[in-house]
Formats: structure tokens, sequence, C-alpha cells
């Protein structure tokens, strides 16, 4: 909101009415004076990356446009604190700071080329997205991000095929498209997507990554009275995965 004084000792007030993903679509004030009606500013449209269409403007231009984030005109940029975004080609102009984190994509890429369902509010990660379609089914978009790390003393824990089996089980959990509630009411649809990495050491995990931990069968993560221990979760980020259960939960989750 932005608040103007004007003459007389009236203010007029704008406000700027965001989308799903906090693009600025419309700006629009209220006149300070009886019958206080409301009047358009700007109105913008934006393709799918964020390169905006022609405004439609009358005063008081607003730069603050796609994801809400401010248009440095003289670059063409968007401005995302941590990076600039450039709209005409979908990617940002210098390297993610993240991006050992998803080393299939190219550092200067722009939520996995998926504006759709994804945004990055700062330039440095992304989030979960939830919008309402025209139906009033409600759609959650969920990326969760993790690592598997061997840490058996014969790295024999197969890794790459823990971390296909965690993808595969984690979207088959979690996808769902339900067209009634269990109440008659309004469905929704959950689309789950998994970026799970495989490292060296867990010194590569990304701070927002949930590790998987594979350690040998004697490790005392798995000391437990009674035993059969298959895997124990540590904390809310940390996973341990005893390897002589590996192929079991391989085979399992990969069904």
């Amino acid at each position: 909101m932005i608040a103007r004084n004007i003459p007389g000792g009236n203010y007029s007030y704008e406000y700027n009415l965001s989308d799903n993903l906090g693009n600025v679509r419309v700006t629009f004030k209220q006149s300070p004076i009886t019958p206080y009606s409301l009047e358009v500013i700007q109105r913008d449209d934006y393709f799918a990356f964020g390169l905006r269409k022609e405004p439609v403007a009358k005063a008081g231009l607003n730069k603050y446009l796609y994801n809400g984030k401010e248009l440095q005109e003289e670059l063409g940029q968007y401005d995302y604190g941590v990076r600039f975004y450039d709209p005409v080609v979908g990617r940002f102009n210098s390297i993610d700071s993240m991006s050992e984190k998803f080393d299939l994509l190219s550092p200067y890429n722009y939520v996995a080329n998926n504006p759709i369902m994804l945004n990055d509010p700062t330039g440095k990660d992304w989030s979960i997205t939830i919008n309402v379609d025209k139906d009033s089914r409600t759609h959650y978009n969920i990326l969760f991000t993790g690592a598997v790390v061997d840490n058996t003393s014969k790295h024999n824990g197969q890794a790459d095929k823990v971390a296909k089996a965690i993808k595969t089980q984690f979207e088959a959990l979690f996808n769902k498209n339900v067209d009634k509630d269990e109440n008659g009411g309004t469905g929704f649809v959950v689309t789950a997507k998994a970026e799970i990495n495989v490292y060296d050491d867990a010194k590569s995990v990304g701070y927002k990554e949930t590790l998987f931990n594979i350690k040998d069968r004697t490790d005392e993560d798995f000391n437990v009275e009674g035993g059969g221990v298959v895997g124990r979760a540590m904390n809310g980020k940390v996973i341990s995965l005893n390897e002589e259960h590996v192929d079991m939960l391989v085979n399992q989750w990969q069904e």
C-alpha cells in the first residue's frame, strides 16, 4: 500500500491485487472524498516466465510486478534480493547458491522451468504454491528435497537405488486427485515432486534437504532393545537407514 498526501489535508491510498504466485495484477486507489469510489490505476499481465505484457496505466506507474518484485527499468530485470532475474530468457543472471541441490538443472534456471506451479521469493530457493481452480478445487503443489549418503564401511549401501526408491515412494504416496471429499464437498488435487540427490558425504547436504544416512548394521543408531531396526529418525532432518535392510526397502518402495 502507498499513501499519498493530496491538497486539502487528505490522503489517497493505493493498493495492489496479486494472484496466487504473488504477481501484481491490478493497482487501484480509493478517492478520499465521498462517495469514496475506486479507480484502477494500472493493470498488468505476464507471459509464463514473467515478461510483462503492455500495461494499462493511467498514472503513478507501479514497478512492483512479477512475483511482487521491483522491475529495474534500466536493466529490464527484476530484483529478487539475492539475484537479478531476466524475464526475456527466463533465467537469473548469476549462479544459484543452492545449485548443488539440483545438479541436473542449470544453475541459472528459474524454478526448475516450472513457473506455473512454483515461485522463488528470494532467488535462492523454491516454495510450495496453493491455488484454487475454476471449479473451486484447491491444488497443492509440494516439492520435497532429500539427500542420500552412503556411510557404510564398505560403501555397499546402494545409495543410487535408495534415492530412486525414495522418490518413487514419496510421489506415489502424496499425489492425489480427489473429486469429492468424504462429506461430498469440493475435492482437491495434490501434485507432489521429490528431488533426491546422492552425495559422497553429509557436508554436501543442503540446509533444506532431509538426509537419508545409510549406515552399517552395527552402528549405534540401531542399538535398540529387541533389534531388527530398519531405520531410525534421529530428528526432523536426518533418518538413519540400516544397510542390512536396504534391499528390502528398495524393493518395497519401488512397488
